[in-house]
């Protein structure tokens, strides 16, 4: 689906089958997919050390995912 994917569709769906997650709903994993590749090209946008100061509207989670808003 994504060329630029760091795994491919059927990766994805043994990881998420390994985590308790059965997709048996081809389009519905499809979509998962997708949605997946385009929050990574978002993940990949955050700043390694954001500034809140420089960015008021960076929100930070508890695990150091960062979304900026």
């Amino acid at each position: 689906m994504d060329s630029d994917a760091s795994i491919d569709i059927e990766t994805f769906a043994t990881l998420a089958a390994l985590r308790g997650l059965t997709i048996e709903n081809d389009d519905m994993l499809r979509r998962l997919y997708h949605g997946y590749c385009s929050l990574q090209g978002l993940l990949a946008q955050l700043p390694t050390e954001p500034d809140p100061a420089v960015d008021p509207a960076l929100l930070f989670l508890g695990d150091r995912t960062e979304l900026n808003g």
